[in-house]
């Protein structure tokens, strides 16, 4: 079930629209609480680093498609990184790490000529 967030995210990255990420989520917070049980500053940090990550992954996507990447690409590198960072035990994306993989797969399918 929460895994919705991660495949809207994707579905509105292909489909031309774009999530826009203006505060911290009920899976950002229950995914820092699960990553810093009792340290209520490094949750605090952990919440700004998750809004900051998928903040950065929009504008990403944003970029790869506006440079006329393939849909087709971006699709499939959303879906790895998506599934490669989903966090079990949170039910829920680490989107920081999230866009640190969309990132590298990008920065490779472009120098392979994808």
């Amino acid at each position: 079930m929460r895994r919705l967030v991660g495949a809207a995210l994707i579905l509105s990255a292909i489909c031309g629209g774009e999530a826009v990420a203006t505060d911290v989520n009920a899976d950002m917070a229950r995914f820092c609480k699960n990553e810093w049980p009792s340290d209520y500053q490094m949750e605090e940090y952990c919440r700004k680093q998750q809004l900051d990550g998928l903040r950065s992954l929009n504008a990403r996507i944003a970029s790869y498609k506006s440079s006329g990447g393939k849909p087709e690409v971006l699709e499939a590198i959303l879906r790895k990184c998506g599934e490669d960072w989903y966090n079990a035990t949170a039910q829920t994306n680490d989107y920081q790490m999230w866009d640190y993989c969309v990132k590298q797969q990008v920065e490779a399918a472009k120098r392979m000529g994808y």
